[in-house]
């Protein structure tokens, strides 16, 4: 039931209770004096009124003070449940801005790494280059109790050397040049992994 629902309901079981409490002193004053005829005497106008006002106004109050409470609590909870609105607005805005600003990133780390290809293919080391691509592809040897760990571990050793050797052949700025496609290569990763996490978190705020 939403809050508007709640405020009629409630409004109408206020007035409900009230005019069957009102029914019950009238009817009670009427048993105790048998009087179902109207009089002409003010006296009995103003005992009847004192006694009214009496038995009700105490009930009255006490609804009265029991709307305001419940008042009190409804807008209580409206205004909490806006701020944790606004403050999951502010944090998906938040999370939104930094997944744009990572992928604004990739992008630019992109058309870095295209560019030194580029000119890495133009240059006199695009071979030995090749080579060392190949070389500094890192592979996963298994269980280190494994019968092949040790050889897959030469074998790893080896091409390490073979890669730091043709590097020291290269020209530097061909060097320096894959040295920046690797750094890129693991910064655009990490980006990737931390836009995974940013669309989870994303998602999860979507769905509440």
């Amino acid at each position: 039931m939403d809050d508007d629902l709640r405020k009629s309901f409630d409004l109408k079981i206020t007035m409900t209770l009230l005019l069957l409490t009102f029914l019950c002193v009238l009817f009670v004053y009427l048993y105790k004096f048998h009087s179902l005829s109207l009089s002409s005497v003010h006296e009995d106008w103003g005992a009847f009124g004192s006694y009214l006002g009496g038995v009700l106004s105490p009930i009255v109050a006490g609804l009265a003070v029991y709307l305001i409470a419940k008042t009190y609590n409804l807008q209580k909870n409206e205004l909490k449940e806006l701020k944790d609105a606004q403050l999951e607005q502010l944090k998906l805005s938040a999370l939104t801005s930094l997944l744009n600003s990572n992928l604004t990133q990739i992008n630019i780390f992109q058309t870095e790494e295209t560019l030194l290809l580029r000119l890495i293919a133009d240059s006199d080391d695009k071979q030995i280059v090749g080579r060392v691509q190949s070389l500094a592809v890192s592979f996963s040897c298994g269980d280190p109790d494994s019968e092949g760990f040790e050889k897959c571990m030469g074998e790893q050793s080896d091409r390490d050397l073979e890669r730091k050797a043709l590097m020291r052949e290269m020209d530097y700025s061909s060097a320096d040049r894959i040295h920046r496609i690797w750094g890129i290569k693991a910064e655009s990763e990490e980006l990737i992994n931390q836009n995974i996490e940013l669309k989870s978190k994303i998602e999860k705020i979507l769905k509440q």
